[in-house]
């Protein structure tokens, strides 16, 4: 079976996220972000979801950048419709995770 060449969404979003943040790093000027931003994809559906992954982190925890980088996402055409869903949708997940075991945050059974 032949496998397909187009990443998955995902994965796509995990690209968008963490060039976007290579780009804030790198004090890139906006025009050759939105350029470079768009080599990945111009899909408004899969921008809206990453930059709204990228706020509701900023808004949840104040992640480093993540403000930065959905606006960045938001300036390269995301849909404002799937960024308000996917920032909801994290905002949820981690205050429900906050003080949970897991990286940076060990269980105390050991």
């Amino acid at each position: 079976m032949a496998r397909s060449t187009t990443p998955a969404p995902g994965v796509i979003r995990a690209q968008l996220n963490g060039h976007a943040r290579f780009l804030i790093r790198n004090k890139v000027e906006p025009d050759q972000c939105i350029a470079e931003i768009h080599e990945i994809t111009t899909d408004p559906m899969l921008l809206g979801q990453a930059s709204g992954t990228a706020l509701g982190a900023w808004q949840a925890t104040r992640s480093h950048d993540s403000d930065k980088v959905s606006r960045m996402l938001d300036a390269a055409g995301a849909d404002p419709v799937y960024r308000d869903k996917a920032a909801a949708e994290t905002v949820k997940r981690l205050r429900r995770d906050q003080g949970r075991p897991g990286i940076g945050m060990p269980s105390n059974e050991l």
